[in-house]
């Protein structure tokens, strides 16, 4: 089965995990739209191989994908550089460190909306490195979209 026009997909609370994702990114290599919401089973290696086999994603949504980190998010500013949507919010593994903030606000110059919003895991577990003021003037100086 091949899904070469496959724009959009959305398997949202799924147990969707790094072979599916796999398979889906070597069939569907224009791929725009990707919301893995609430997926227990999406790693960094899986986001890693999507973003290198479909790099016309624009729109990724991994709200509560908690094993995700700034591995994914590096890669996907590597070889996503159309992406104009990122939701990470509840990635409780997340750390914004060794220059993934700086690496997204540089290659993703039409980032219009970027959500990070921690939940009380983030808190609890203190493992999530807060977004700073040199990261926000990133943003804000090249992110010309941002919030438009």
């Amino acid at each position: 089965m091949t899904c070469r026009n496959l724009q959009s997909l959305n398997v949202s609370l799924s147990d969707i995990g790094f072979v599916d994702i796999f398979w889906i990114s070597v069939e569907s290599p224009s791929l725009a739209q990707l919301v893995l919401k609430y997926c227990d089973n999406i790693t960094d290696a899986a986001i890693v191989n999507i973003a290198n086999k479909c790099p016309y994603l624009q729109h990724v949504s991994l709200k509560g994908c908690r094993e995700i980190t700034n591995v994914s998010v590096k890669e996907l500013a590597r070889k996503c550089q159309n992406l104009y949507y990122l939701n990470l919010s509840g990635c409780v593994s997340m750390r914004f460190a060794n220059g993934t903030m700086e690496m997204l606000s540089s290659r993703c110059e039409n980032l219009e909306y970027f959500n990070f919003k921690a939940d009380d895991a983030c808190f609890e577990n203190n493992r999530n490195r807060w977004l700073t003021s040199h990261d926000i003037q990133l943003f804000a100086s090249r992110c010309k979209n941002y919030g438009s």
